[in-house]
């Protein structure tokens, strides 16, 4: 067992370890002792802070299921049906309920009543009448006939923190007739919140599901996440439509590192910056969020201090007394050490030529020994990875830096190399320069990755914009492209590629492909999804092959077109299963009214929820043409 940390100097462990064995029966006494005394004031923090954030979180959990009855006893209301169905006279008898259950209810900001179509028919304030709230999720969810409690959420014009509860309201057969919601001043859960008394280095919050601080006694916490959340994480919560926010920061909230690790309530203990903290959670059962409180331990030393102060003395006399005579026999043991750290820092400054001198035979002659083998062999690792390195910078210059602007196509496109070198290409000819009013898009995949399909991939680059240059007959085209790289393989390499030409003055694109995934075409005018596939063999695995390009296809404003490499629909989660081509489809099919780049923000998150985190075994190359009326 380990007993002294390895990021100490050997000096100071060598000479720990001997002070260790020349004192251990008093070191075991004190450590008992201390042990159990400082273990049962840390249980007990533990279990009051268990019981603080229990007890915290169930009133904020009553007060929502209290708010919830009010909801379900409106729900199947013989009044509220009678409005629904078209008996105007009881609005008036409603709105005056409405107003008098807001006026009278400090937490009720607002109660509100809707037909089917999202229309406010009754409300406890007269300016929300008839306005419609079709587009709100806590809406949707009651006229799809689910209760909902939503987070906390800031009105754009009031500017008001609330919570909603919404619920369907249904006849005797269960038929869904109109929704019924209330607005909560969230000041309420925040004043339960502040109830929490902690010492004066410890802290509560309330964090919602997406680890963001909806309540805390420290208001500057508000809207802020215990955890770095990155940008697609944010554009997904929208703060700003949320909370007004324009972005989420990162709050400074130290002890809270250890809660994302926590699936539910709990306790546990955390080291943070050098101080130790205690903390305890509860989980809501109302809405997913839950309720953190911590303290320092330092609030747990004072009764130990006293017993602390009499062992330490005669620890630290024994220590004295065993440390002298270890620093005077120690220093045969710190030289060749001190050599081997002395040349291992010059070795990390970048002299290649550093050695360590060998004195003996022993174990540290031995280790200088193999130290001086291993820098030979550092310096070709080091060649290698700058080589890689400069390799990887020249590719990423011969892809497109941005997507081209052309009237009637809204575009983008990407590659992520799955090593530091990838074989994926991509690029765009935009015709208009030569006099031809056409836009070519080419997208290609090398097998296998590395360094040598990167360098066919920049070969066939080349090739390409070579011979592209007036743009003529595609077959033709590819026939030279491929007696081309055929001459250039070596070992059984080859390629695949697919280009795609628009004709704005005709509304078509028409394409070649040489052994490539064809195209998903996304039709706006009937929502099918189309892959046109061709016969031609991929370039470079036999020279004077011919290659027929497809027929034209004309193609409508709202169409989307999807060119990919396998390493999208190939992709595996931990489970070993591919994503496929058909979640790709359902993609495309889900969220084409997006432009071209939420489309392609879609397809990432489809792929990252579906990866969980699994690294791409295959370089991912993709590009999204959407036709446009512009």
């Amino acid at each position: 067992m380990r007993i002294l940390p390895r990021h100490w100097p050997i000096a100071w462990r060598i000479t720990g370890g001997l002070l260790i064995a020349a004192i251990v029966p008093l070191v075991i006494v004190v450590m008992i002792s201390s042990g159990r005394a400082w273990h049962a004031l840390e249980e007990n923090a533990l279990k009051q802070l268990n019981l603080i954030a229990e007890a915290t979180g169930d009133r904020i959990d009553q007060m929502l299921e209290d708010y919830g009855h009010t909801v379900a006893s409106m729900q199947r209301n013989e009044r509220i049906l009678s409005m629904l169905r078209g008996d105007s006279s009881l609005q008036a008898g409603l709105m005056r309920d409405a107003r008098l259950n807001a006026q009278t209810d400090p937490v009720l900001l607002g109660l509100y009543i809707t037909d089917l179509e999202g229309n406010i028919l009754v409300a406890s304030r007269d300016e929300s009448l008839n306005k419609n709230v079709a587009f709100r999720h806590y809406w949707k969810a009651a006229r799809n006939g689910h209760r909902f409690n939503s987070s906390i959420l800031v009105g754009k014009n009031t500017g008001e923190a609330g919570i909603y509860l919404s619920g369907p309201v249904t006849g005797d057969d269960g038929t869904v007739e109109g929704v019924i919601f209330v607005k909560l001043d969230a000041r309420a859960v925040r004043r339960i919140v502040q109830t929490l008394e902690i010492d004066e280095q410890g802290g509560g919050m309330l964090i919602d599901d997406n680890m963001v601080i909806i309540a805390s006694p420290l208001e500057h916490l508000l809207y802020h996440s215990i955890r770095p959340l990155p940008e697609e994480a944010i554009a997904r919560i929208d703060p700003l439509r949320r909370w007004g926010r324009e972005t989420i920061p990162l709050a400074p909230v130290a002890a809270a590192d250890e809660l994302p690790h926590q699936t539910g309530g709990g306790t546990w203990t955390a080291k943070v910056d050098g101080e130790r903290y205690v903390a305890g959670s509860a989980r809501l059962e109302q809405v997913p969020w839950r309720l953190m409180v911590w303290q320092t331990e330092t609030s747990l030393e004072e009764p130990l201090k006293g017993l602390m102060a009499q062992q330490l003395s005669t620890v630290a006399f024994v220590t004295l007394f065993a440390l002298l005579f270890v620093v005077s026999h120690s220093r045969s043991i710190l030289e060749p050490v001190r050599e081997l750290s002395g040349t291992a820092e010059r070795l990390a400054g970048g002299d290649l030529d550093a050695r360590v001198p060998i004195h003996g035979t022993d174990e540290l002659g031995r280790l200088a020994a193999v130290f001086n083998r291993m820098i030979p062999e550092l310096r070709q690792g080091l060649d290698m990875r700058n080589a890689l390195a400069l390799a990887h910078e020249v590719q990423q210059n011969l892809l497109p830096s941005s997507s081209p602007a052309f009237p009637g196509l809204d575009i983008v496109g990407g590659s992520v190399p799955a090593d530091e070198t990838g074989g994926d290409y991509f690029d765009f000819f935009d015709l208009r320069r030569a006099g031809d009013d056409r836009l070519a898009i080419a997208i290609g995949d090398v097998v296998g990755h590395g360094v040598a399909a990167a360098l066919l991939m920049a070969t066939a680059r080349a090739n390409l914009r070579a011979c592209a240059r007036p743009l003529g007959e595609l077959g033709p085209l590819f026939s030279v492209l491929n007696n081309l790289l055929a001459e250039d393989v070596r070992n059984g390499q080859f390629m695949s590629l697919l280009l795609l030409v628009y004709d704005p003055a005709k509304r078509e694109v028409c394409w070649i492909n040489a052994g490539h995934q064809p195209p998903f075409h996304y039709q706006a005018s009937d929502g099918a999804v189309s892959e046109r596939r061709t016969e031609n063999i991929p370039l470079g695995v036999m020279p004077n092959a011919n290659f027929e390009p497809a027929d034209p296809v004309r193609v409508e404003v709202g169409d989307v077109i999807l060119l990919g490499t396998d390493g999208i629909w190939e992709a595996q989660n931990a489970a070993g299963e591919e994503f496929g081509r058909a979640r790709v489809v359902s993609v495309l099919q889900q969220h084409h009214e997006l432009d071209a780049r939420g489309i392609t923000v879609k397809m990432q998150d489809a792929l990252t929820r579906f990866r969980d985190g699994v690294p791409f075994k295959d370089d991912v190359t993709g590009i999204v043409i959407k036709v446009t009326d512009a």
